[in-house]
């Protein structure tokens, strides 16, 4: 081996050349992937092109190499290497290969593929660019955060460059209307990445010769990243503002370091060091308020405390002593995180508003790489960043040299800060690994191996970079594969928006066939198929018999995801409500154990659900639904009680509880749950309905008329509060204002026998003594 010096012109055609293309294009793709063109969380999930573009500039480098007979790595690819062969020991013995593997949805920083992208990125950029490349690159990054933050701008504002164009397109119409959470992370993430820029711009101002033209471009750059920071500014964002501060600290250090007490720029970085502090200590509100737009910005997040407490119970959550040592050294395995982390949630986050999510909550990258490839795996991962990093910065302070490091540098600390506080998602793990790699590129130092020099060393190496080929070639393959099947399944959820079942089942079935390992096309599939088996009842043993296949599949293929274990649940529910609508008639011996044994699989189903997510209140408040659907009343009530447990402000379940103590004949129990559950969600038109019902029924009749004067106040329209209102009225001996109540349903309703006979009872001088609707 010998060190190198790799300073050289790519031909155009070369293979060079085209890795040095491929990089800027994946470079300048990248920020890019942060414009939220769709919202499901399959929908056209861009990794997939990221990965693609990685692994073929590989396969390229591969080629060249073997054409050279030389293979140039950089001196610092062992930290690397070692969190990488730490990773592959976590996913040998992970609990779901193919989730560790792929993720859940192709954005998971944790996953095999996107770890190999990571790493790879960091190779072939440290290994193959030369410095005036590496330039070259960073122009690119800036031109796409150019690019991507115009479009920003329009999107706050509630506008596109052109509104017919979003009229016609109901693709980027979704896209742009609103600010919401993408597959890339949320709002949160993308002003910290944005944060990251702003770093970087201010850094590459005051330390780089520059044009006029790029000066002034830079200028703007600049000040349009604060203006968009301030727009979107919040209170929760104050560490922010604390980042950037002490990022343009290091800024004017490593400038003292170089210039000495002469530093460029010196009144600029104080300017921005001080409002930095400012808004840290003094927030103000973010210009999004006087929008006619309303943009949600706050997020639930977990304390540092809380954080450290969820990776210790990962950590030591095995039932067996090998199981713990396993999960404390090596995790649980990569892309498994968010099954964890929805077992081991603090119960707490199920009183922030829509509370149902499956997605992580702005947990830092720390908390995902401690929890996933435990102890080792965050120590690796630390001390690749770390010894980079250190190693760049003392070659800074000592030899007073290196532009790209001197710019880099504090880019990178940001980043690092920020992925140990924040949730930082795949574009901004992939600018850490790419920025860390240009700090080998300005350090110069290169090994070259000589593949052809010994018969070992042919034999050894082309059997590696053979097997290398194989495998890169396998990944750009099943990459175009799973971004085709994506494009099929989300073309499936839009026909099922559409009500085109058929076309539906088409394009889903397609995603499948692409991607076969992808629990989540199942479960859509089977949610389509659930739609037919009421409207095809000629096709209902057909159908359900497919649907249980697919969900027994879904299972095989990812044993921990609850939601495969849901629709398990809600698909033998269909059985059980078509059990039950016989009425006309004894079920047969067949039948009742068809029931019995429907009934059971229902409740496992929602066991194992419940045991991979225990602090979940839907999981129980299905199993309460199914125990009053079959009439198990105190079963109900028992599931019930535990949903409060979990969730004390769950209006549902009070709602649901309120109709258990009705038919169990506890009329004043029934009330009050109701009552609570109206408090929770005074405008459920249901609840109303209900609560003002059990007035009826409980002749609590006073406080029945003014719940329903005040229903029919707010919802004219509303039939069904009509006729309670005139029912009450006739029963508190109101006949005229019954009446009155009637005709005003008749009128909504024309024709209906029901209501004329109602009115026909009052004038006749009987009692309206028709039972109101929904009894």
């Amino acid at each position: 081996m010998e060190q190198i010096q790799i300073e050289k012109k790519r031909g155009w055609f070369s293979l060079d050349g085209l890795i040095f293309k491929l990089l800027c294009l994946g470079v300048f793709l990248a920020p890019i992937f942060f414009l939220p063109l769709g919202a499901h969380p399959v929908t056209f999930n861009r990794q997939f092109l990221m990965v693609f573009i990685i692994f073929l500039s590989f396969f390229i480098y591969l080629n060249r190499s073997w054409k050279e007979g030389k293979l140039v790595l950089t001196e610092s690819y062992k930290t690397p290497l070692l969190f990488f062969v730490i990773y592959l020991a976590s996913l040998f013995f992970s609990d779901s290969i193919n989730q560790s593997i792929f993720g859940i949805d192709g954005g998971d920083v944790d996953s095999f593929i996107n770890i190999i992208s990571f790493v790879l990125s960091y190779f072939l950029v440290s290994s193959t660019l030369s410095v005036n490349e590496a330039k070259t690159l960073v122009k690119f990054y800036l031109g796409s955060i150019s690019l991507l933050l115009i479009f920003h701008f329009f999107q706050v504002f509630g506008s596109f460059l052109s509104p017919e164009l979003v009229r016609n397109s109901k693709f980027l119409s979704e896209g742009f209307t609103t600010l919401g959470f993408t597959t890339l992370g949320s709002i949160l993430s993308l002003l910290v990445f944005y944060g990251a820029n702003l770093v970087l711009t201010i850094s590459i101002l005051l330390n780089a010769t520059l044009s006029k033209r790029a000066n002034l471009f830079l200028w703007i750059l600049s000040g349009a990243i604060f203006a968009f920071l301030l727009i979107l500014n919040h209170a929760s964002f104050g560490f922010i503002w604390l980042l950037l501060g002490l990022s343009f600290i290091l800024i004017l250090l490593l400038k003292m370091s170089v210039d000495g007490l002469k530093v460029k720029g010196i009144n600029l970085l104080i300017v921005f060091i001080t409002l930095s502090s400012f808004l840290y200590f003094f927030p103000i509100k973010g210009l999004y308020d006087y929008f006619k737009y309303g943009i949600q910005i706050s997020e639930p997040a977990l304390s540092a405390r809380a954080s450290l407490d969820l990776v210790k119970t990962t950590w030591f959550s095995g039932s067996q002593s090998v199981g713990a040592v396993k999960d404390f050294l090596i995790g649980q395995g990569g892309g498994n995180f968010s099954n964890q982390y929805l077992k081991w949630r603090p119960v707490d986050f199920n009183y922030i508003r829509n509370f149902d999510f499956s997605s992580i909550p702005s947990l830092s990258l720390l908390v995902v790489y401690s929890m996933s490839f435990g102890i080792l795996g965050i120590l690796s991962f630390l001390l690749f960043l770390l010894s980079n990093f250190f190693r760049s910065l003392i070659s800074v302070i000592k030899e007073k040299k290196g532009l790209i490091i001197t710019v880099a540098l504090p880019f990178i600390f940001y980043l690092i800060i920020s992925g140990l506080v924040f949730e930082i998602g795949y574009v901004m793990v992939l600018a850490l690994f790419v920025s860390l790699a240009l700090l080998k590129v300005e350090d110069g130092s290169k090994i070259e191996i000589n593949i052809f020099s010994t018969s070992q060393r042919i034999f050894v190496l082309s059997f590696i970079m053979i097997f290398l080929m194989i495998v890169s070639l396998g990944s750009i393959y099943l990459e175009a594969m799973r971004f085709m099947a994506s494009v099929y399944y989300d073309s499936g959820i839009r026909a099922l928006q559409a009500r085109d079942t058929n076309l539906a089942i088409s394009k889903i079935s397609n995603a499948i066939s692409l991607d076969k390992k992808n629990d989540s096309y199942l479960r859509g599939l089977v949610s389509v198929l659930l739609t037919k088996l009421n409207s095809e009842p000629a096709k209902f043993q057909e159908n359900f018999q497919t649907i249980i296949f697919l969900n027994n599949l879904a299972i095989r293929l990812n044993p921990f995801e609850r939601l495969n274990y849901i629709n398990q649940a809600k698909t033998y529910e269909t059985l059980l409500v078509a059990l039950l609508s016989i009425k006309d008639r004894k079920l047969t011996e067949d039948e009742a154990s068809a029931l019995t044994n429907t009934y059971k699989i229902i409740l496992d189903s929602y066991q194992k659900a419940l045991e991979l997510d225990p602090k979940d209140p839907i999981i129980p408040l299905f199993v309460a639904r199914v125990h009053f659907s079959n009439n198990k009343l105190e079963e109900a009530e028992k599931s019930l009680n535990e949903v409060l447990k979990l969730k004390s402000d769950y209006g549902v379940a009070y709602f649901t509880l309120g109709q258990v103590y009705e038919k169990q004949g506890k009329s004043k129990e029934a009330i009050i749950e109701t009552q609570k559950s109206l408090s929770l969600s005074p405008q459920d038109l249901g609840v109303i309905l209900q609560l003002g019902i059990l007035y009826y029924r409980g002749d609590q009749l006073e406080n029945g008329k003014d719940l329903m004067e005040q229903a029919v106040t707010i919802y004219p329209s509303n039939s069904s509060f009509r006729e309670l209102l005139g029912l009450i009225y006739d029963k508190l001996g109101f006949k005229d204002k019954a009446v009155d109540q009637f005709e005003e349903e008749l009128k909504l309703n024309p024709g209906n026998p029901e209501i004329k006979n109602l009115i026909n009872n009052i004038k006749s001088g009987k009692s309206a003594v028709t039972p109101p609707s929904g009894q």
